[in-house]
């Protein structure tokens, strides 16, 4: 008799906590209370139905202090019948780094819309930096909202980095990739939000610090955990294919190109059982390549190398050393193997690796509603130093490159496609100018000088190189080509006027130029078009703290929530400190009090408090 009251009291004793989360989590939708944990939120924008990409998305993944943010997104909810909208999803590189105006997204439609035309075809960026497949699927599943005709996918770099994966910085707790999915789904609970929350400290060692946080998380080739995370990686391609096909969605796959012959590895190891006179050996040898090398005596270097290989074939840097030997004596084929292999042999995996791309060839074949865009083929023969800005990163020819491999598989699909642009013609298209070259040159001279690039073999020459490029566009930069550029910024605006970008482009050149009263006419008309927050508004507010105009300024940044992130107070320091470098320090001060005096409670509110001490 007791054994049969057993297994009431058991079911009675899970379903009363389970009740209570229940209605715990009721109350705080009820509410309000927490995140939303959508990729895309609606809302209502210049008296448009829309959907908008939530700014705290990536709260859910990351700690606050170091989330990542979405695009800025600003989509009709009642998709107008002769549009046909793509999504494109991924990370980083398919997101648009290190500028996003200059995204796979952006030049993807630029390249299927005729300028002054009706817009055909709308290309959603939905893609996100430092994420990986797990929350890729969660992203594709909300993006269905929005009734996509097609999916391009172009992933794969950030699986062992990103949440959830074998060597990641950003999540926490033991990596069970079977129990990857459960998490993700838990993750959309407003009780894991709030929970979230209080657990943050909120202190600057959360914050991002880029690829130097992953320093301590070195994957060999030979990690178990490897395995694991190649199941999930083609699961979840499987999982969003899946519900795309369910949609009737067909879907361009990317394979992804990376570095190989411009990037030295990250990180190398020896084997563990290498010990010894044979480590003795291979140290000599390795050193002795290294030496013959830099004095130009490339076949001696290339026998040392092919000596130390005896010893231990598996580490990184020496097959990436012996490769570039082997290209400068003219032997590409063996070159391109080990430039290869010592991409998949990098102990910090940040690129995608060849068996990653084996699964994408595999899973594009194994579906109806797929067509493989070949990226990394086609990418094979062109020279990777032109191709990319870093280690998987696009440069201008080589997003040129991509999005011509994406136009070709979409014509494989429909026939109406335009003819695919020419290089300028693109990059006229998405106005690129002396001042965004000079941009991003600055923005990687300042990425290579942190770890991992600072220990990266090369990475001298790669910053002297930068800063050629820095100074070219500095020289191009006068009066005349100002006067230029304008006029070219107001035939865009008229091309292209659903375009979000032109003007934050232009209000940021014009800030360049201490233009600070044409600039905040400019982005001011940007900011009504980014819901959320980005970094318009926070170029847009330090214009108009320029200006002497703090109320604006600070009715900018807040226009933007509640509820506010860190970026409110991130956005306030970095202003005050501008205002600061130009002499403003009153002014500084005024916005900083205002600040605090508009809201009692946001985080990093005592951030502001600090600063405004100084």
């Amino acid at each position: 008799m007791k054994l049969n009251r057993m297994p009431p009291k058991i079911g009675l004793a899970l379903a009363a906590p389970l009740l209570f989360l229940m209605v715990v989590e009721a109350c705080l939708r009820l509410f309000n209370i927490g995140y939303s944990a959508s990729f895309l939120v609606p809302a209502e924008v210049n008296d448009r139905t829309v959907w908008t990409s939530n700014p705290f998305y990536g709260y859910r993944f990351f700690p606050h202090r170091a989330a990542r943010n979405p695009a800025s997104l600003l989509i009709d909810r009642q998709k107008p019948d002769d549009l046909y909208r793509i999504v494109v999803l991924g990370e980083s590189a398919a997101m648009g780094d290190p500028a996003i105006e200059f995204s796979m997204a952006r030049a993807l439609e630029k390249s299927l819309n005729e300028p002054g035309q009706p817009r055909r075809f709308e290309v959603i960026n939905a893609a996100m930096t430092a994420i990986n497949s797990p929350v890729i699927v969660d992203i594709a599943g909300d993006m269905l909202k929005c009734e996509p005709d097609m999916f391009v996918i172009y992933m794969g770099n950030n699986e062992v980095v990103g949440p959830y994966g074998p060597g990641t910085a950003i999540t926490k707790g033991n990596w069970l990739p079977s129990l990857t999915p459960l998490r993700v789904r838990a993750t959309r609970l407003r009780l894991a939000s709030v929970m979230g929350t209080i657990g943050q400290s909120g202190e600057p060692s959360s914050a991002w610090q880029g690829m130097e946080m992953f320093d301590q998380h070195r994957i060999t080739y030979d990690d178990e955990r490897l395995d694991d995370m190649y199941r999930l990686y083609a699961s979840n391609l499987d999982r969003i294919i899946g519900m795309a096909g369910k949609r009737n969605i067909p879907v361009i796959l990317c394979t992804v190109a990376v570095n190989l012959s411009d990037c030295a590895p990250f990180g190398s190891t020896n084997r563990v059982d290498l010990t010894g006179k044979s480590r003795r050996d291979w140290n000599s040898l390795f050193r002795d390549g290294r030496v013959a090398h830099s004095r130009k005596n490339i076949e001696e270097a290339k026998f040392r190398y092919e000596q130390a290989l005896k010893h231990d074939e598996y580490h990184a840097e020496l097959n990436y050393r012996l490769a570039v030997v082997l290209k400068e004596l003219g032997q590409q084929d063996e070159a391109n193997r080990r430039f290869a292999l010592a991409r998949d042999l990098d102990t910090q995996r940040f690129r995608t690796d060849s068996r990653i791309n084996r699964i994408i060839r595999d899973i594009a074949s194994r579906h109806s509603n797929v067509k493989l865009a070949d990226v990394e083929s086609a990418f094979h023969e062109r020279d990777h130093r032109l191709m990319f800005v870093d280690h998987v990163h696009f440069s201008l020819p080589g997003l040129h490159a991509v999005v011509y491999e994406v136009c070709r598989s979409i014509g494989q699909i429909r026939t109406d496609i335009p003819d695919m642009i020419d290089e300028e013609t693109l990059y006229d298209r998405l106005f690129r100018t002396p001042w965004s070259d000079r941009k991003i040159a600055a923005i990687m001279l300042a990425r290579r000088d942190r770890p991992p690039f600072t220990t990266q073999w090369g990475n001298k020459e790669q910053m002297d190189r930068l800063r050629v490029v820095q100074d070219r566009a500095a020289g191009k930069i006068n009066a005349d080509a100002t006067e230029s550029t304008r006029t070219r910024y107001l035939e865009a605006v008229t091309m292209y006027p659903h375009d979000i970008y032109y003007h934050s482009q232009w209000g940021h050149i014009l800030s360049s130029e201490n233009n600070w009263a044409d600039a905040a006419v400019v982005l001011t008309k940007a900011t009504p078009n980014c819901p959320g927050f980005s970094d318009v508004h926070g170029l847009t507010a330090l214009t108009l703290t320029m200006n002497g105009d703090v109320r604006s300024a600070v009715d900018t940044l807040f226009r933007t929530g509640p509820p506010y992130g860190f970026y409110l107070a991130d956005a306030a320091v970095n202003i005050a400190n501008g205002l600061r470098a130009n002499n403003r320090e009153e002014t500084a001060h005024e916005f900083l009090a205002e600040i605090l005096n508009r809201s009692k409670r946001f985080p990093g509110r005592s951030q502001i408090a600090t600063a405004l001490k100084k």
